[in-house]
């Protein structure tokens, strides 16, 4: 008996083959579908520079912070004027007067302790700003998210589109680097801008009435 010449498949290679086929049918009927966009993104930039510089709360802190500086001042122009008089006294001393090292051993004395205090003062000053600066840093971040949901915004950004690259060919492609993708914001319209509207909800929770406790 002749073998009829239709090919025979196998049940393996019929599934087989109708996977490829569902296989293909999923692909054309994926391509087939829409793309699905994202909803539109509401940002806004802040200018922090011009932020810090309009908040109400800053001015009074400055203001605050010169007043105690002033009298920690006080104490070191009080130390100065000795230095200044010890080394004068030390310069008209004759050569053999006996107690001419020991206004020496003087004048040296203030002129370190005048450093110190210098050095002192800096340093508290510093210490003090960085505090301010962590608990000011704070208030802005909730401002933020309190402008957000006043205006209904996704993100807000720190603005820096002022920070452009140094002019120059001296600069290594690391050094560039590091300031490229230090950058958040390679485009921005001033549209965006909420700089002022973050400075009013700022100076307005500063003005408010403060909770019996707190500062």
């Amino acid at each position: 008996m002749s073998r009829s010449h239709t090919a025979w498949r196998s049940p393996a290679a019929l599934f087989a083959a109708a996977a490829f086929l569902l296989a293909g049918f999923s692909v054309v009927q994926a391509s087939s579908r829409p793309a699905v966009v994202a909803a539109p993104t509401a940002v806004g930039i802040v200018d922090l520079e011009r932020l810090i510089g309009t908040l109400n709360e800053v001015n009074a802190q400055n203001s605050e912070l010169q007043k105690r500086a002033k009298d920690l001042q006080a104490r070191i122009d009080d130390i100065k004027k000795q230095a200044e008089a010890a080394e004068q006294e030390w310069k008209i001393a004759p050569a053999n007067d006996p107690k001419k090292l020991e206004k020496r051993f003087k004048l040296e004395e203030l002129t370190l302790q005048l450093e110190a205090n210098r050095q002192g003062l800096s340093k508290v000053l510093g210490v003090e700003k960085g505090r301010y600066v962590r608990s000011l840093y704070g208030r802005i971040v909730e401002a933020a998210q309190q402008l957000a949901q006043q205006q209904g915004l996704n993100l807000i950004v720190l603005d820096d589109r002022s920070l452009t690259l140094p002019e120059g060919d001296n600069l290594t492609d690391a050094q560039l680097n590091q300031i490229i993708q230090s950058k958040s914001v390679l485009y921005a319209d001033n549209s965006v801008d909420v700089t002022d509207a973050l400075a009013r909800v700022m100076n307005n929770n500063f003005s408010a009435p403060k909770p019996k406790g707190k500062n």
